[in-house]
């Protein structure tokens, strides 16, 4: 732990009301109108997580950020604790086209994974080869730095993949901008034009039976036993569950990340798999 780590661990040790000593951190950060916070309960929220963390603001703050109301993790950061943590990370390639990064980590070897401008077409963040969206209102970060938001974009796919449990939860302040809400289409009509005819009423349906929604854990255990007996041994080796816990037991936020990134999540178990089998084969 560093010195500085160590003096603001002693300081924390030293509060003795935790959550008057987060409100008045949450007060100061959000008026000085830094780290994107624009309301109290806001820099609470960054508060919350220094004195969990032990961790100095201004620290906590250049790993996080709040963007529109929502804790948001920086790319650079969720690279640095990747490393942090005994990955390694090498840029394959990036211009405004592909981000395609190389990591390395646990059972993973040079496992690369990319994010192109036809990914972000398709996912409705651009028009067509980075172009605007029809009805946008003028030029966009997709516009003005496609290789930054790439970037961003392929590091937290990558991250999820490689070490969920650094970015659970959490997305970059890149995504949760590219954000799309559906608009509200309000009808507008002048109050001298005549009323609209009025429409037959449509004849009475019979109600249709609809069998209940299956749970989270239910939707998991068709996936688990989509992919097959591998993915349990992931959630193993990943530390998730042990090897006597069932599935049911699995925290429910990794059971919603795992639904999420069911093709990420079918990747990352080929890719065990394959490691786990080449080295069993190495060591016959």
């Amino acid at each position: 732990m560093t010195t500085e780590n160590t003096v603001t661990t002693t300081m924390y040790d030293k509060i003795s009301d935790p959550m008057a000593a987060i409100s008045q951190m949450g007060e100061w950060i959000s008026k000085s109108g830094l780290f994107g916070c624009e309301k109290v309960e806001q820099g609470m929220v960054l508060a919350m997580a220094s004195y969990s963390e032990r961790r100095p603001i201004t620290d906590i703050c250049r790993r996080f950020h709040i963007v529109k109301g929502k804790l948001a993790m920086k790319a650079e950061a969720m690279l640095a604790e990747f490393n942090q943590r005994g990955g390694k990370h090498v840029w394959v390639k990036s211009d405004d086209k592909v981000a395609t990064l190389r990591l390395s980590y646990d059972q993973f070897k040079d496992f690369e994974v990319s994010f192109t401008i036809k990914d972000a077409e398709r996912a409705g963040l651009c028009g067509t080869e980075g172009a605007m969206n029809k009805g946008q209102n003028g030029p966009g970060s997709w516009q003005k730095m496609p290789d930054a938001m790439l970037r961003a974009r392929v590091t937290s796919k990558a991250i999820r993949m490689v070490c969920p449990e650094i970015v659970a939860g959490v997305y970059t302040p890149e995504e949760v901008n590219d954000e799309i809400r559906p608009t509200a289409h309000v009808e507008t009509r002048s109050l001298l034009s005549s009323a609209p005819a009025p429409t037959t009423p449509a004849p009475a349906i019979e109600a249709e039976v609809v069998p209940p929604a299956k749970t989270l854990h239910e939707e998991l255990k068709d996936l688990l036993a989509e992919i097959g007996k591998d993915s349990v041994e992931w959630l193993i080796a990943k530390k998730w569950i042990r090897e006597d816990q069932p599935t049911d037991e699995l925290p429910v936020e990794k059971v919603k990340e795992l639904l999420a990134r069911k093709s990420q999540f079918k990747q990352a178990v080929k890719t065990f798999a394959e490691l786990r089998d080449k080295k069993e084969k190495k060591n016959v």
